[in-house]
């Protein structure tokens, strides 16, 4: 399939999945294409069938997909929530007074982190195989942040 402008995007989601990405189409009842759920499942970063698998139309599908959130970008968040909850711990630990602190500042500043949030064996294997959140071809996935390049 030709890509087009998003063949090396296509290509390296494709690295970080370890698997290819399906045809972007399917027949419609009409016969005109309409929009794949294998397709839209794996832009999201499920694994194969996540969705698909289940006894629903087409139109069910997409509408779950649609409503669904990215593993991803729900790993980020739990971190970034993670850490704001530490910092409002350590600052209410400091004060000694137990008393509510309003909010822990935010750092300017960003840098990489895992947003894999499986447990992994210490060769970084998945111990149950199955997990959502975890990237299958071995590789770390990290978010750089805004405007900033991995090394």
């Amino acid at each position: 399939m030709d890509w087009g402008v998003y063949e090396a995007a296509i290509g390296r989601w494709e690295t970080v999945l370890g698997r290819p990405t399906p045809h972007p189409t399917q027949p419609g009842n009409h016969g005109r294409p309409v929009l794949a759920p294998a397709f839209v499942e794996h832009l999201m970063g499920l694994p194969p069938g996540w969705v698909t698998d289940l006894p629903l139309p087409r139109t069910a599908q997409l509408r779950a997909l649609g409503n669904g959130v990215v593993p991803q970008q729900a790993a980020h968040a739990v971190s970034l929530l993670l850490h704001d909850l530490a910092e409002l711990l350590h600052a209410d630990h400091r004060t000694g007074t137990g008393t509510e602190v309003l909010a822990a500042p935010r750092k300017t500043t960003r840098h990489p982190r895992s947003l894999t949030l499986a447990p992994t064996h210490d060769d970084g294997s998945d111990p149950d195989g199955c997990s959502p959140w975890s990237c299958r071809s071995g590789e770390p996935v990290t978010d750089t942040g805004p405007g900033e390049r991995a090394a």
